[in-house]
């Protein structure tokens, strides 16, 4: 899959199949983290993946998915989890937080996933000091920043021109997709 088709055909998936991801694979997706841009070469941010079926059952229930569908209908049932996380941390000794290259790791993340057919969902609504703890990591050096969930697709979604009314929430199309308005091309860029 050339760059361009990952960019543009990747959309956030919240509902997963059991079928567990190869480690081997796992370990790619943390070295593309690894191996993104951070300011200055801080290299601040740790990549934690969390695999383990029972700490993965304690993590779910401090998560939420799907804020613009209040009614459940874009959150997984504990059947649809993720069989894998990656905890996006940052090293409080060589910075306080690090926004930008967060981003950047997680886009890294979620295309190497979404090239080997992965589905992925960067999530900050977390109970950040909770999943800390579940992962006995609450009195190292480290602030979660946000984290990746990651697994085979249980869920369509694609991306939709926005509506006239300028709406941005998300909704299910008669046809069970998940429809992700986006505004157009011409409305977000200008070449000068």
């Amino acid at each position: 899959m050339d760059t361009y088709a990952a960019v543009c055909g990747r959309r956030t998936i919240r509902k997963f199949t059991d079928r567990p991801i190869p480690r081997e694979l796992i370990g790619r997706i943390l070295n593309a983290a690894r191996l993104s841009p951070s300011g200055i070469n801080r290299q601040a941010l740790r990549f934690y993946a969390v695999v383990s079926k029972p700490l993965l059952d304690k993590i779910f229930p401090h998560t939420r998915y799907g804020g613009y569908l209040p009614d459940g209908s874009c959150s997984p049932t504990p059947a649809e989890a993720p069989t894998a996380i990656v905890l996006i941390l940052c090293d409080r000794s060589i910075a306080p937080s690090d926004d930008v290259a967060a981003g950047a790791a997680a886009q890294s993340m979620m295309l190497t996933a979404y090239s080997e057919g992965v589905g992925s969902c960067w999530m900050g609504a977390i109970d950040r000091e909770e999943i800390l703890r579940i992962c006995s990591l609450e009195n190292e050096n480290l602030s979660l920043h946000t984290l990746i969930s990651l697994g085979y697709p249980a869920m369509e979604s694609r991306a939709v021109p926005i509506e006239q009314s300028g709406d941005v929430k998300y909704y299910f199309g008669k046809d069970g997709v998940l429809q992700v308005p986006k505004r157009s091309l011409e409305d977000v860029t200008k070449i000068l």
